[in-house]
């Protein structure tokens, strides 16, 4: 049991001293993909977002880049050809959490003003008939069209509101773009880009 515990207290002590030269290798892009790092959190949520496997183009806008990186968001288009906008910041919202537990969902679209918020539970209840279940990021992607028809014509849900949280940073953030309007943003196809080439590099 000594020789395990002071094993564990080397492999504990090794990890300690490469986690800050590999936190600052992965932010200055020597890494590809990783999930930390400067870079971490926009990973977490290009990953996610690639794993739905319902992503046809993906592209990113608006990135604020600060000691932390902060608001970001991807520009997606879905197999099915709709374009939705994916807003996050990582200096407020656990992006892995909004990514595969949202709390609720803060929709916008063009067809009324502001955000409506629906639960996981509500969108779930109103696509029951056809099977579908919204409970992340992933089910929003792949049945995009059926969920446009709700969002479109169905109030949100009032029971999502939450006193404390005024800023929703717990909601997943969706919004249904007019393809015939410019929307002022300039976007880059990450699958030509590469780490080091991110924004403002």
């Amino acid at each position: 049991m000594r020789q395990t515990g002071k094993g564990l207290l080397k492999i504990t002590l090794v990890l300690m001293a490469l986690y800050p030269p590999a936190w600052i290798a992965a932010s200055a892009g020597v890494f590809r993909d990783v999930e930390f790092g400067y870079y971490g959190e926009f990973n977490v949520a290009l990953h996610a977002i690639q794993r739905s496997g319902c992503a046809e183009i993906i592209e990113y806008s608006g990135v604020n880049k600060d000691v932390w990186l902060e608001e970001f968001h991807f520009k997606v288009t879905t197999k099915s050809g709709r374009v939705v906008r994916l807003w996050f910041d990582a200096s407020n919202m656990d992006v892995r959490q909004l990514c595969y537990y949202p709390v609720a969902f803060s929709v916008r679209h063009p067809a009324y003003e502001g955000d409506r918020r629906y639960s996981p539970e509500m969108l779930s209840e109103l696509l029951k008939e056809k099977g579908i279940k919204v409970r992340e990021l992933k089910d929003i992607l792949c049945n995009i069209d059926e969920l446009e028809q709700i969002i479109r014509t169905t109030q949100g849900d009032a029971g999502v509101l939450r006193e404390f949280d005024r800023y929703v940073w717990d909601y997943l953030r969706v919004e249904f773009m007019d393809e015939s309007e410019s929307d002022g943003w300039t976007y880059t196809d990450i699958r030509e880009m590469d780490v080091v080439d991110w924004p403002g590099e």
